[in-house]
């Protein structure tokens, strides 16, 4: 069984870095470049600004830590005909399962040490402590969130319930236990709690897996669950086989769509805006790289940082709304429509000339507050409605004639 779980491993990971390209393309590693640098940059400063008496540092890396031992869920990666082919061979899945724990292991891991090391210079700010700490936080940390896991492995078995209740009980207590007294008391205390938290969790799931009958059924949802999560996760980026983006119906937008006239000539232009208020795909993509702009301007009071993060998120949102040109081309009776096929591109233009205007509104209003009604402010002002005329002008019109002609 260890095996069939290896070569089953190597399939889902297989199918995984054919996602993975899609979405680590080169415009989401820019995006990130930029995040993480406004992002370090605000929190350099910001650390270098407290001191001890700052109560609420301690409050914060206990809530987050805690939070991040939420993180990653056994991947048994199991199957739905799993349940009659594997049946047979259920005396011995404790060795395929006990790979999968293994497995899941990894990325949590990885996790809990960038959140760790991202949180050690505000514990130093606010302790007065050394970043020699480090080593026992991330051994209750990754102690914790192994024994999570080994709760996780008991939820899956009959007749176990009130013992799997029991454990997480015991786990949640032990968290909350182990990581006070880290932070407040000696590191070391935190490291014993967790052990036996950890140790404690391991006899109960060796026993469980000794003593009680496997629960397919709730194994295999489970594991249906933190692929569905996954994979919408991956179709933010790229389309997935068997996830469709949803539509929703958002009648706050009615008045804005009933503005548009209902003409021949509005045809493509009351379509396109439907898609676009209505789809998570499009107005969701808008919204959040918005919001991530926002967010960077307000976390930088320098120019350049300020400038490229407005100019990004511009270029990003246009270029990444460009596939809805395509939207209706499946459709049959748009083809049927009397009108002009060339109030297509006329119509997406004059879709993205509103959104992308809409947001330079917001990032010109977000810089002014952050930088002042200054010259740096007033550039960068001037520079964002720039870009969003030249790429609705000159280039938006040249690449939908190339996309038309594919």
């Amino acid at each position: 069984m260890t095996v069939f779980f290896q070569q089953r491993c190597r399939r889902h990971q297989f199918k995984m870095m054919r996602f993975m390209k899609y979405i680590f393309n080169d415009h989401f590693m820019i995006v990130c470049g930029i995040a993480l640098g406004g992002l370090a940059l605000f929190y350099a400063d910001l650390v270098k600004e407290l001191t001890p008496q700052f109560i609420w540092g301690r409050p914060l890396i206990g809530v987050l830590w805690f939070a991040v031992l939420f993180s990653g869920r056994l991947a048994t990666l199991t199957k739905e005909a799993d349940a009659v082919f594997l049946l047979p061979k259920e005396r011995d899945m404790a060795g395929y399962l006990k790979r999968a724990y293994l497995y899941s292991l990894i990325v949590p891991f990885v996790l809990l040490l960038l959140v760790c090391s991202a949180a050690m210079p505000l514990y130093v700010a606010v302790t007065g402590r050394t970043f020699t700490d480090f080593f026992f936080f991330i051994i209750v940390l990754w102690a914790l969130k192994a024994a999570g896991l080994l709760v996780q492995l008991q939820g899956i078995y009959l007749d176990n319930q009130s013992v799997y209740r029991l454990s997480r009980l015991v786990w949640l207590a032990g968290s909350l236990v182990s990581i006070a007294l880290s932070l407040y008391v000696i590191p070391v205390l935190g490291v014993v709690i967790a052990a036996a938290v950890c140790l404690l969790m391991f006899v109960r799931s060796a026993a469980t897996m000794k003593e009680k009958p496997l629960d397919w059924e709730t194994m295999i949802d489970l594991e249906n669950q933190r692929l569905k999560r996954l994979y919408a996760f991956i179709n933010l980026f790229t389309d997935v086989p068997g996830i469709v983006g949803k539509v929703k119906r958002r009648r706050y937008f009615d008045a804005v769509l009933g503005k548009i006239k209902h003409d021949s000539a509005n045809v493509y232009v009351y379509l396109y805006a439907r898609v676009f208020l209505r789809s998570n795909d499009f107005l969701g993509l808008a919204v959040r790289l918005t919001v991530l702009a926002v967010l960077l301007l307000l976390m930088t009071a320098d120019f350049w940082p300020a400038l490229l993060s407005a100019l990004m998120a511009i270029y990003l949102i246009a270029f990444q709304l460009l596939p809805i040109y395509n939207q209706f081309d499946y459709m049959v009776l748009t083809k049927l429509y009397p009108v002009d096929p060339h109030q297509k591109k006329h119509a997406v233009v004059k879709l993205l000339s509103v959104v992308l205007t809409s947001v330079g509104v917001v990032l010109a209003a977000v810089s002014l507050l952050s930088l002042g009604v200054t010259r740096d402010g007033l550039i960068i002002t001037v520079l964002i409605f720039a870009e969003v005329w030249l790429f609705v002008t000159f280039y938006l019109p040249v690449r939908l004639k190339k996309i038309a002609g594919k």
